[in-house]
């Protein structure tokens, strides 16, 4: 494969710990916890992510703002140190550096805090690993290391906004909860009201039943004065029968 055009040289090309654009993964060491920088490199770390994604390119573990030089190099006091903005690139992909380019360097010209400060740099490396190389192993090792560190960080903070929106669906949850309950209180009558409703219907019903007790209690004397009368009439030339029914009837 072709060798993608380089970007163009800069005063660190000079710098022995800053290797030349698309060589091999330098030693990188990551600003450590408690680092003025530290939370901005988590931060530009996250955006060169974005960059990945946005343009679909394999995400590579060297990535974000680091110190330029293994933690030997930069642990040593008389020694100064150079930040880097690394982009690492597989190799089927390191011949779209000009995509994503703008993107890198407006990361850094957006932040307040690293304009100008430490100069720093963008570089772009080519993922690749050297088993024949001890230096380069021990290098490796501590930036996997640091890689480990920095993820740990960056899960910590996806496991925090993934807390924070199940407890956002919990609220929403009671809240539909509580909506749909007092949708149920508007469209469900209380007892109250239907006892309320209930009380001219019973007085009704109760008013109809003493008018028909009364009719029945009329129609039953009727029959019975009636009957009583026909009876006390029945002449002597009636039955033994008939004057017992009689008397029954003429003592009620």
């Amino acid at each position: 494969m072709c060798q993608p055009e380089r970007p163009s040289p800069d005063h660190y090309d000079t710098n022995a710990q800053v290797k030349a654009h698309f060589a091999k993964t330098p030693g990188l060491t990551l600003i450590p916890r408690g680092h003025f920088y530290r939370e901005t490199a988590e931060s530009v770390r996250r955006d060169v992510r974005n960059i990945y994604r946005t343009h679909g390119l394999n995400r590579c573990p060297h990535h974000g703002l680091y110190w330029a030089g293994s933690k030997r190099w930069t642990s040593l006091p008389d020694r100064d140190k150079t930040m880097l903005l690394v982009i690492e690139l597989s190799a089927q992909d390191i011949t779209r550096w000009r995509e994503i380019d703008a993107d890198a360097r407006l990361i850094l010209t957006s932040r307040a805090d690293l304009r100008g400060v430490h100069g720093v740099c963008v570089r772009y490396y080519q993922h690749w690993r050297d088993d024949t190389d001890s230096d380069s192993d021990n290098e490796t090792n501590d930036n996997d290391n640091a890689t480990n560190d920095n993820d740990n960080a960056t899960n910590d903070n996806d496991n925090a906004t993934n807390d924070n929106d199940d407890a956002t669906n919990d609220n929403d949850s009671e809240a539909i909860a509580l909506s749909d309950e007092e949708d149920d209180q508007r469209n469900t009558p209380s007892l109250r009201d239907f006892i309320r409703r209930s009380r001219p219907n019973a007085r009704r019903l109760a008013a109809a039943s003493a008018t028909v007790e009364r009719a029945a209690e009329s129609v039953r004397s009727i029959r019975i004065g009636g009957l009583s009368g026909l009876l006390t009439r029945i002449p002597p030339s009636a039955s033994a029968g008939d004057r017992v029914l009689s008397n029954y009837f003429s003592e009620r």
